[in-house]
């Protein structure tokens, strides 16, 4: 949960939107950033949560939930 809840703040603060914008099922291309801005939030992640992750996860229509499932996966190991 507090990973879900870290990532909701990166989401709100770089992409200046409200919470209630943002839903589990919620595609990331459906809050319209665009690619250098799917970047810098995959950057930010990484500094966040000190872990590499792939580019194929911002880039591949994902969810808000299979993000996060990829963020809990990479912390944990």
């Amino acid at each position: 949960m507090e990973v879900e809840r870290q990532f909701y703040e990166i989401l709100r603060e770089y992409l200046n939107i409200e919470e209630e914008d943002i839903l589990i099922t919620t595609r990331l291309e459906d809050l319209e950033p665009d690619f250098l801005e799917q970047m810098k939030i995959k950057m930010l992640c990484e500094d966040k949560f000190h872990i590499e992750i792939d580019d194929e996860i911002f880039e591949n229509n994902s969810t808000i939930e299979e993000i996060i499932e990829e963020l809990e996966e990479l912390i944990v190991d």
